[in-house]
């Protein structure tokens, strides 16, 4: 059986975010939410490189941490240019010390909240916002990424 990817299915982008809204409102006892009207453009325009699995999890990240029963385009990450020079860089280079800390003038802030902030934004860059990857990747399960995403306002 032949699937076309999701972005040669846009007609049923609808359809599916819909299905895994209604999935993981329930899943974590949220309020019903739905989808705006420049959402659903945003999400029927996308080309959803990891296909239903990024839609997926583009849908659950939005269900856990948006604040508004109406999900709106900035409740999704997508559409953004999540590879920037920073990441780029950063994921070509995995043992510089770029990636720690944050830089002010010449000085190396390293505090740990910041630290941490930093390197999990980094890492859901990385990997396109895949929580599965990036949990790994940080060595935590995906319950603990969540916990952590939800105290930074990931």
């Amino acid at each position: 059986i032949h699937l076309p990817a999701l972005r040669e299915r846009s007609a049923d982008i609808t359809l599916i975010a819909n299905h895994f809204i209604d999935l993981y409102c329930r899943k974590y006892d949220k309020q019903k939410k739905k989808l705006s009207a420049a959402a659903t453009d945003v999400l029927t325009h996308y080309k959803w490189p990891g296909n239903v699995r990024a839609l997926r999890h583009a849908i659950e990240r939005a269900v856990i941490l948006a604040t508004s029963i109406i999900l709106e385009p900035a409740d999704f990450q997508i559409g953004q240019d999540h590879f920037n020079q920073e990441v780029k860089y950063a994921a070509s280079n995995p043992g510089e010390s770029s990636v720690i800390g944050t830089t002010i003038g010449d000085e190396r802030v390293l505090n740990l909240k910041q630290v941490e902030y930093r390197t999990i934004v980094l890492a859901l860059k990385k990997h396109d916002y895949n929580i599965s990857q990036t949990a790994n990747e940080l060595g935590l399960t995906r319950a603990a990424l969540y916990r952590r995403m939800e105290k930074y306002g990931i």
